[in-house]
């Protein structure tokens, strides 16, 4: 799910935006594709002087726990500000 924060969402459109994700049938996570999209919409959306950020919202039971490490590390490297919860 992506909220874009420079719409004019009040802060409880946002919360209801959260609680009404769907959550996959499957059961799994794949937190490095989330990872690494947030990094590709990052970079592809760059704006000049404003910090680059993404918050992980986790059930913190990744499929992949390695995958998700190396896609942290990517962002890192692209100096893109990471907050998991």
């Amino acid at each position: 799910m992506e909220i874009d924060l420079s719409n004019s969402l009040t802060p409880q459109e946002i919360e209801t935006k959260i609680i009404n994700t769907p959550y996959p049938d499957s059961g799994s996570t794949d937190t490095a594709q989330g990872i690494d999209m947030a990094i590709y919409e990052l970079l592809m959306n760059k704006k000049i002087n404003i910090p680059q950020t993404f918050v992980v919202l986790t059930d913190g039971d990744s499929n992949d726990p390695s995958a998700t490490v190396l896609a942290a590390e990517r962002a890192n490297r692209g100096v893109i500000r990471t907050f998991a919860v």
